[in-house]
């Protein structure tokens, strides 16, 4: 049987728009963990002010004062050695050879870089924000089929690798797969922002005191990051291609199921696809704050707990706005905001019932167990001590 062809008229079948991209809480997107930066090998540090080496640059000079070979050995001596006196001895300012500078007080022994193309630009991928509204597009269409089946059934299944199955399936009938998904039709692209910048992240935590559950950071848990820090800003162009999916039901009517998502018109039904995929982040991101800042006012007992309460409840007026949204991406996002949350009511209902089908790694056990969803990353300095990863997209 001959696969039939599809011919399509000379109408529109794919719109795009330049959305404008501010960030409310620093993004960090990384590069792959042997990449991450080292003191004394990849960056120094002096005071409050970190300098990223033009490594190339470096060992030009090295050579030319016919220092490569110590550097070398000071390398294998102490991870670095002093490089500080090499630069000293070939008379070299330190700025002379950095890539660039930031200023970062109490930077850590390694720092996480963004990702970063071929030249060096630090950009925000489109395959994240991708990641980030295929959870919030699964939590929309999952609360409009029956979510509560597949909630129900987790008490008949023996073990997670049950439920993985019933949730990769489950995913299928909402978003499609390879040959109709939704996502096939949605394509945001990679976005370079205006600012980087270095911030270290604290672990907000929560630990059993006296029978009972009590949040503090967890002591010598600092992690540096390079991020796109609040108020950077960028434009990214998203296109929506909600003429194609109406050309092939036209075309192909018949075959109209196998060939374009199937519920592509209870997220894009509106004359402008655009503002509805809007409207359906900020319900989901209003949803999700709510339960955060209901998280934190629970547990409040660590220091300026109230200060990231009323920095997320600032954050909740960004989702009123119908030509702009609020969405969560990226690193930090945690177990609910990376899922989607739509397993749970809340985000305090893991931490006396522990989610049996999730193993995770307990440092205090030593072994793997039911998970809590209890630790929070904390980015930015006190006065915007902040869940990470929100960034504003408007029309």
């Amino acid at each position: 049987m001959m696969e039939q062809t599809i011919t399509f008229e000379t109408e529109k079948l794919t719109d795009a728009r330049l959305l404008k991209m501010e960030v409310k809480t620093p993004i960090h997107v990384g590069a792959a963990s042997e990449k991450l930066l080292v003191e004394r090998l990849d960056y120094l540090v002096e005071g409050d002010t970190v300098y990223v080496l033009d490594r190339p640059k470096l060992y030009g000079l090295l050579l030319e004062h016919d220092l490569l070979e110590e550097y070398t050995q000071k390398l294998l001596q102490a991870r670095g050695g002093n490089l500080w006196d090499l630069l000293d001895d070939m008379n070299v300012p330190v700025s002379k050879v950095s890539l660039f500078t930031y200023s970062c007080k109490d930077a850590g022994s390694e720092i996480r870089p963004l990702i970063r193309s071929g030249m060096g630009q630090a950009y925000l991928p489109g395959s994240s924000v991708k990641g980030a509204l295929r959870g919030v597009v699964f939590e929309h269409l999952a609360q409009q089929n029956e979510i509560g089946r597949i909630k129900k059934a987790w008490s008949t299944y023996r073990n997670a690798r049950d439920v993985e199955q019933e949730l990769a399936n489950y995913e299928k009938d909402l978003l499609g797969h390879f040959g109709n998904s939704l996502f096939r039709f949605v394509r945001p692209a990679d976005a370079t922002l205006d600012k980087t910048a270095l911030t270290n992240i604290d672990l907000f935590n929560l630990y059993q005191e006296h029978g009972g559950w009590q949040s503090d950071f967890k002591p010598d848990f600092v992690i540096t990051a390079e991020v796109f820090p609040r108020g950077a800003a960028g434009e990214m162009r998203l296109e929506v291609s909600a003429g194609l999916v109406d050309a092939i039901r036209k075309a192909a009517p018949k075959s109209r199921e196998a060939r374009t998502p199937t519920h592509w018109d209870a997220v894009f039904s509106t004359d402008d696809p655009f503002k509805a995929l809007l409207a359906i982040i900020n319900t989901y991101t209003r949803k999700h704050l709510e339960r955060e800042i209901a998280f934190f006012q629970q547990y409040d007992e660590a220091d300026d707990t109230d200060l990231v309460i009323s920095n997320l409840t600032d954050l909740l007026a960004e989702t009123k706005n119908e030509n702009s949204c609020l969405l969560r991406m990226a690193y930090g996002s945690g177990f609910h905001g990376i899922t989607g949350d739509w397993r749970f009511d809340d985000h305090t209902y893991t931490i006396l019932k522990p989610d049996e089908f999730n193993l995770a790694w307990s440092q205090s056990t030593r072994s793997k167990g039911p998970a809590r969803y209890k630790s929070r990353k904390i980015a930015g300095s006190a006065e915007y001590s902040n869940l990470m990863g929100f960034v504003r997209l408007s029309l």
